[in-house]
């Protein structure tokens, strides 16, 4: 057995486990520990190869960071988070992976920006900021960070994605389907282009030898 399936079947085998211990706690914060956990399991099983098409159904209790992420929606761990203390969905805001779901994401751009690389850093996601329309060099795939402005604070971000035929992707919201984009200097007439990264995730069945 080749070492790509062994080190598959090593995370299908923990991220089982994670879901296991989830389902007997009572407790939130300890379902929320577990759930960041098995996001860093799940990534390694994803692609950096992202189909608009071919994936429509995997961010459905996602928003537009972690359908820019890749990130499935992992409908078990969010709906016994829910289940306990939460009426609304786990809430993905930038820095969600070292701070509380619900804290309010930096109103800056150097403490958002932080929060992003943090994140990143916390899943094993290397980030480099690229040139929007240049070539991907790491064999990842581009995201795009916007955001918008009230008195001069950050007042919301958003994220699209680039896709493996180059076409560009958002999700607007919890429960909204994704959509196509275009990359923009402005977006829905609300937010203004920040940063473009090209993002290469730790996936195991397409890592390079």
């Amino acid at each position: 057995m080749q070492k790509t399936q062994l080190e598959e079947m090593a995370a299908k085998y923990h991220l089982w486990k994670l879901l296991l211990k989830a389902k007997r706690s009572s407790s939130s914060i300890e379902i929320e520990k577990l759930f960041l956990e098995a996001l860093k399991e799940k990534i390694k099983l994803g692609t950096n190869y992202l189909s608009f098409n071919d994936d429509l159904r995997e961010y459905e209790l996602g928003n537009c960071y972690t359908y820019a992420l890749g990130l499935p929606s992992m409908k078990s761990f969010i709906r016994l988070f829910v289940g306990i203390d939460y009426e609304d969905v786990f809430p993905f805001n930038v820095g969600f992976m070292n701070h509380s779901p619900y804290f309010l994401y930096g109103r800056d751009e150097n403490t958002l920006l932080h929060y992003f690389l943090e994140d990143c850093h916390a899943l094993n996601i290397k980030a480099y900021e690229t040139d929007e329309h240049g070539p991907n060099v790491y064999g990842g795939y581009k995201i795009a960070l916007y955001v918008s402005y009230c008195h001069g604070d950050i007042q919301d971000f958003h994220f699209i994605r680039q896709n493996k035929d180059g076409v560009w992707s958002h999700k607007k919201g919890y429960f909204n389907k994704p959509q196509l984009a275009f990359l923009a200097p402005i977006l829905e007439n609300r937010y203004e282009h920040f940063k473009t990264f090209e993002i290469v995730k730790p996936i195991i069945r397409e890592r390079k030898k």
